[in-house]
């Protein structure tokens, strides 16, 4: 039963790397793609293993943000992402009007266990089709090149793509394949910019 736990979890749960903090959330980084390519503006950290007991815990705090966000506002954040690691969340997505990005911490914050919160939501009037269709293949080009690069274990990694922005979590297997799994995403056209809330091992 404990192995077949570890195994879902190993599939479901994405982990963040944060601003280090009291709460022990680690290091965000965000690379540009263009004229600042391959500059890091934060930095990697080694993130600490979680326990099962814990994976189980921030796997109720996603779901509890987003059942709230769904009762009280329906439709409305359909389009992001909610990821928690150790307590801390990550907000990332596309909202249709300002105030809401607000609404969606709030909301975060009524749940019990959060500790932290980085919240990425960015305001952007309705995402045309032609975006919505470009951000699904950025994200499909994305997997099927990672899945097609030698020694990286791409199961690890959750991919998600909004307006060129490309979201990464999971874990990899060392700083160096950290840097090549960016390297990949990086070079995948139409990819505008890379945030990575990669755990390295």
């Amino acid at each position: 039963m404990l192995f077949l736990l570890k195994q879902i979890l190993n599939f479901n749960c994405i982990v963040i790397i944060f601003s280090l903090s009291l709460t022990g959330c680690t290091s965000l980084a965000i690379l540009g793609v263009g004229a600042g390519a391959g500059v890091v503006t934060g930095g990697y950290i080694m993130g600490r293993e979680k326990t099962v007991t814990q994976s189980v815990d921030d796997s109720v705090i996603d779901s509890q943000i987003r059942s709230e966000l769904s009762k009280k506002f329906p439709g409305i954040f359909t389009n992001i992402t909610i990821v928690t690691d150790n307590g801390c969340v990550l907000l990332a997505g596309n909202v249709h009007e300002e105030k809401y990005i607000q609404e969606a911490e709030k909301v975060a914050w009524s749940v019990n266990g959060v500790k932290h919160i980085d919240n990425n939501l960015i305001c952007d009037k309705k995402i045309s089709t032609s975006q919505s269709l470009k951000d699904g293949y950025i994200t499909s080009a994305c997997r099927t090149k990672l899945i097609a690069t030698k020694d990286i274990k791409s199961r690890n990694i959750k991919i998600k793509t909004v307006s060129g922005t490309v979201y990464l979590s999971g874990t990899a297997q060392s700083k160096d394949k950290l840097e090549d799994i960016i390297s990949v995403v990086k070079s995948i056209k139409g990819v505008e910019k890379v945030v990575s809330y990669i755990r390295v091992k």
